[in-house]
């Protein structure tokens, strides 16, 4: 969590993606080697996101 500029992507179960340009500003607990593996993230975005919904031509 250095606040580095990454892209994040978030892939719907119809195949739309979603892309962001930001940096984690927060993370969740740590979870335990047997538990689920759930972690909740804050992303501040950079920008403007690509929405799956502005590229509807593109996807199926």
């Amino acid at each position: 969590m250095s606040g580095d500029e990454k892209s994040y992507k978030i892939k719907y179960p119809n195949g739309a993606v979603d892309l962001f340009t930001g940096w984690v500003n927060s993370l969740g607990k740590t979870i335990a080697r047997n538990e689920v593996i759930t972690r909740s993230a804050q992303i501040t975005n950079k920008g403007k996101p690509s929405l799956a919904e502005d590229n509807s031509s593109i996807n199926p």
